[in-house]
């Protein structure tokens, strides 16, 4: 157990991490959290990730080399479909008494109440919302939830734009970090060449 007052996690499949992931990432650690934890999602319930839990890691590792944040990899090690609420009550139980702000994208806000236990998870966390284009919520869309929305010019990618690109071998350099894109070719990832 670890006492601290305030905890931010940034969840996602990352597959593959990108540069507005990255902004987003460098935006909260300046925030005034005293932990920042990356969670990539493992087994998503009717979803599949592309690349496997190893490589979404090892991309994870060397695109947030020295940015000061930690990867919680407690998604990835169950082989179970992963839920919000499971992730943070084992925060809970590792960091006691802290606040956790669960991270999102503003387009999770009209979906939050169809998360697995919704209320109860909303009496849990507080929600960071990053504000994406073309950005269109209410606040009756999220209630009862504690939401706080942040606009950070928010790049308007998607990973899934970019397995496209990397199949079709065309240009991801200005999208994703050299360390990653190397990585990616080397590993025969999203069928890149």
């Amino acid at each position: 157990m670890i006492k601290i007052k305030s905890l931010a996690v940034i969840g996602g499949a990352f597959d593959p991490v990108h540069f507005g992931h990255l902004k987003v990432i460098k935006r909260v650690a300046e925030m005034d959290f005293e932990k920042v934890l990356v969670m990539p999602t493992g087994s998503l319930s009717g979803k599949r990730s592309l690349a496997s839990p190893e490589d979404r890691l090892a991309m994870l590792q060397l695109a947030l080399e020295g940015l000061g944040v930690e990867i919680d990899s407690y998604e990835l090690n169950k082989s179970e479909p992963s839920y919000t609420i499971d992730s943070v009550r084992e925060l809970q139980q590792r960091f006691p008494g802290a606040a956790i702000t669960w991270v999102v994208g503003s387009d999770i806000l009209q979906n939050l109440k169809n998360w697995h236990r919704s209320a109860e998870l909303a009496s849990m966390v507080e929600i960071l919302a990053v504000k994406r284009p073309s950005f269109e919520a209410s606040e009756q869309d999220w209630y009862p939830w504690k939401v706080q929305l942040i606009d950070i010019e928010a790049e308007d990618l998607s990973s899934t734009q970019l397995r496209h690109l990397l199949a079709s071998n065309r240009s991801v350099e200005p999208y994703l970090p050299q360390v990653v894109i190397d990585y990616i070719r080397k590993n025969g990832i999203y069928g890149a060449a």
